[in-house]
């Protein structure tokens, strides 16, 4: 009977949590963007958004801001609520960053996303501590950050400008596949 009691009290909180994380998904599905806003601007494109959890450590973005077009794909450390984390965070920075005037190419993007990032993870802790605490920080399994490609595409000119950390551009022209590649350094906390 007490193992019967205790086993309903563990299924009970194991549902509270469940619950939890499906309405985090709610969340975290009104900040993507909605899909049919890509076919909006790319007539022949598609999403695939497949969390491997019930909340997601993956997301992609688009902003339309004067005669820009601005979008990314991104892959967030961890998986579920860690990355989910990470991605409402990103997703909240880029919003933010693209508001302001004096951001004005995807580099400045990146550059700017990295800085935001790295002060919201660290703490105060850290940097309290020794150079050969941080440096061991820097070297844990720790590893805090973002991959992503971000692409804006000026529609007046009709010119892309692209920035990825740890990302590449794959760009179809010709029916002939190019690659750009990004910088080999994630936004965020990392050792390299």
């Amino acid at each position: 009977e007490e193992i019967s009691t205790q086993r309903d009290e563990i299924g009970l909180q194991q549902q509270k949590m469940v619950d939890s994380i499906e309405y985090a998904k709610h969340i975290q599905g009104a900040l993507l963007p909605d899909k049919n806003l890509f076919k909006l601007y790319f007539k022949d494109s598609f999403v695939i958004f497949k969390p491997k959890d019930i909340v997601s450590g993956d997301f992609y973005w688009l902003k339309k801001i004067k005669n820009h077009l601005l979008f990314t794909v991104a892959d967030c450390t961890g998986h579920g609520v860690p990355g989910a984390f990470m991605s409402i965070m990103g997703i909240s920075f880029l919003n933010e960053i693209v508001r302001r005037t004096e951001i004005k190419s995807p580099n400045m993007v990146l550059d700017e996303l990295n800085i935001q990032v790295k002060q919201s993870l660290s703490n105060q802790a850290l940097y309290e501590s020794s150079e050969d605490d941080i440096q061991k920080y820097l070297k844990s399994d720790v590893k805090d950050g973002i991959e992503l490609a971000f692409v804006d595409i000026d529609l007046k000119s009709n010119t892309l400008y692209f920035a990825g950390a740890e990302s590449p551009l794959l760009l179809i022209r010709n029916n002939e596949l190019i690659t750009l590649e990004g910088t080999p350094i994630p936004v965020g906390i990392h050792y390299k």
